[in-house]
């Protein structure tokens, strides 16, 4: 797996749909804000450690 960072799209596993993922951009914000697709560098760190994510996608 990529290494995850600002500026990168994670895709995480869903804990309510299970067959499903979510798209979200890591921001230099510093908050989470998940209606919009954002989540913060520490929260996806986080969400790592318990191995929620399942790939890190970085742009080109």
């Amino acid at each position: 797996m990529s290494y995850i960072a600002i500026g990168r799209i994670i895709q995480v596993f869903n804990e309510l749909h299970p067959n499903r993922t979510i798209l979200y951009l890591v921001s230099d914000r510093g908050m989470d804000e998940f209606p919009k697709g954002r989540i913060s560098l520490k929260t996806a760190l986080e969400w790592q450690a318990k191995e929620k994510i399942c790939n890190v996608y970085a742009p080109n």
